[in-house]
């Protein structure tokens, strides 16, 4: 309810001083017109009339501010990964499980300043091979706006684990300290209490760290998230069930496996396939975790997300609004918001989408999709490519290896005929994700575009060897089609047309669902060809 206070207030107060500015400047406009013109204005009265309203305008301003000045903005706690680098394989996700326990415990305990940065977010952002320099987390920090954060590295020795930690500020690092991670014990989260009693502005209480699922479980959901990262889907879904059956109160993989199958859904949807299957085990799963935990953010906010994939817009909003009455601090809410009818949010002092997406990112700085709904808006609804531009390569500076972000830059290098930039950026994305067929099929348009036709048909076969990406079908039909009407050769000219003629009907075969365009395309091709 304060965060939605001080949207309004600070709406309230940047319009009142607009309008006030407005009158103040009117008036003196209209003093030295009846300076210029009238008799009765002499100069000292002219003095007194514009000491009076400079007087007034400064009053009004003054009450403006005292009736509505705007709740103080929180501060941002960032929990950095810890840095595993000394550990075996097999220990690593210890330190995934620390960040994890931290992160969930503040957020069942939220300070009434803090925005929490959980490792989650910021692991596509840090540089591993960077995380125990300190001059790098103070970097990242500022880059971030980060006001706090948490650093650690985990220290693997003959079956022992040792955490040796440090609190960082704008304006120092705190000593480093020490604990033992106890991780045969069923509740090792006894042992990551400690950390915030050296730092009682996280004003957790150990109850609320210790109340964890015991360590088997754990274990096994953080191998999930890791796995899921990767895109390991099935793997993912076994390591969860495992976290559940050795702990049926583990909300947190019951609601990842919620989240998972949000997922599978949407992707199923577009590629034309029933989501239905997939979207009631993810409404289980959350009901599961409901019933277990009917405060619990997390499921607020997967619910929100099952609730705008199914249409279901009132439920969305009701559990989008109760996330921001139980933590006003959470983007995800704010981003999640802009999927819905303006008319559902105005009343939170927001008027559309932009203004949704620019306070996410004020909340996180780091908010790559928050950034690219916003380049959408500008480049779609406003058609302000440079504007749209200059959102994500700002964002870029903080997420230089960020695929997503990269890969929409990229598209609007192509659209605006950059072609050396958008060169530079899909070889980037192929250096970082070497099966990234999109970067393929992305890179391939750019040299079709550039009638370079033989690497664009390499790049487009690359792109459906990986993957059989769908649209690299159509794309290379026209290659095909382009090969037949430049040679003069008959026996080549039947080949290219056959060529032409095979990828336009796979590319129909592999119709993604009624509203493909791409599929509609090659029919029309097709039928033109075979006239």
């Amino acid at each position: 309810m304060s965060m939605m206070i001080y949207i309004l207030l600070s709406n309230q107060l940047s319009n009142g001083i607009f309008l006030a500015s407005l009158i103040f400047i009117s008036a003196v406009c209209v003093l030295i017109y009846l300076y210029k013109i009238s008799d009765f204005f002499s100069k000292t009265k002219f003095k007194t009339f514009l000491y009076s309203a400079i007087s007034l305008y400064i009053l009004a301003i003054a009450l403006l501010w005292i009736f509505l000045q705007p709740i103080k903005q929180p501060n941002r706690f960032a929990i950095f990964p810890i840095d595993t680098s000394s550990c075996a394989e097999a220990d690593r996700w210890i330190g995934a499980a620390i960040t994890d326990l931290i992160a969930n415990a503040i957020e069942r305990a939220p300070s009434s300043d803090l925005v929490i940065i959980p490792a989650d977010w910021l692991q596509p952002t840090i540089e591993p091979d960077s995380i125990r320099s300190e001059s790098y987390l103070k970097s990242m920090s500022h880059r971030l706006r980060i006001e706090y954060s948490f650093g650690g590295r985990l220290i693997c020795s003959e079956g022992a684990y040792f955490l040796d930690y440090k609190f960082f500020s704008a304006n120092k690092i705190s000593d480093s300290a020490r604990i033992i991670i106890n991780c045969n014990s069923d509740k090792f989260g006894v042992d990551i209490a400690k950390i915030f009693e050296s730092y009682p502005k996280l004003s957790v209480k150990n109850e609320r760290v210790t109340q964890n699922p015991n360590t088997i479980s754990w274990k096994n959901y953080i191998l999930g998230k890791m796995v899921l990262h990767k895109r390991s889907f099935s793997e993912a879904k076994d390591y969860f069930e495992l976290a559940i059956q050795s702990d049926s109160s583990n909300i947190y993989a019951r609601t990842s496996l919620a989240a998972m199958y949000l997922e599978l859904g949407f992707k199923a949807e577009k590629e034309g396939k029933s989501p239905a299957p997939s979207f009631s085990l993810a409404d289980k799963y959350l009901k599961s975790v409901q019933k277990l935990d009917s405060s619990d953010t997390q499921n607020y906010q997967c619910y929100a997300k099952y609730y705008i994939l199914t249409q279901k817009w009132n439920q969305a909003e009701a559990q989008l609004r109760n996330i921001i009455d139980k933590n006003p601090y959470n983007p995800y809410a704010y981003f999640y918001l802009t999927q819905l009818h303006s008319s559902r949010y105005q009343d939170l002092g927001f008027r559309n989408e932009e203004e949704l997406l620019q306070h996410a990112l004020n909340l996180f700085p780091g908010f790559v999709e928050a950034a690219i709904s916003l380049s959408d808006y500008y480049y779609n609804y406003l058609q302000d490519h440079e504007k749209a531009l200059g959102v994500l390569e700002r964002m870029l500076q903080i997420n230089p290896n960020q695929v997503d972000l990269l890969m929409n830059i990229g598209k609007l290098y192509i659209s605006a005929n950059k072609v050396l930039p958008a060169l530079d950026i899909f070889r980037k994305i192929i250096e970082l994700q070497p099966a990234n067929s999109n970067a393929y099929y992305n890179l391939g348009i750019l040299y079709y575009n550039t009638e370079e036709y033989e690497a664009a048909l390499k790049l487009f076969e690359r792109a459906i060897k990986i993957d059989n990406h769908l649209d690299s079908h159509l794309y290379i039909a026209y290659i095909f089609e382009k090969f037949y009407q430049a040679t003069e050769d008959s026996s080549k000219r039947t080949d290219y047309y056959n060529q032409a003629i095979k990828y336009l009907r796979l590319r129909i075969r592999y119709r993604k669902g009624q509203d493909d365009q791409y599929a509609e395309t090659a029919r029309k091709h097709l039928a033109y060809l075979l006239q």
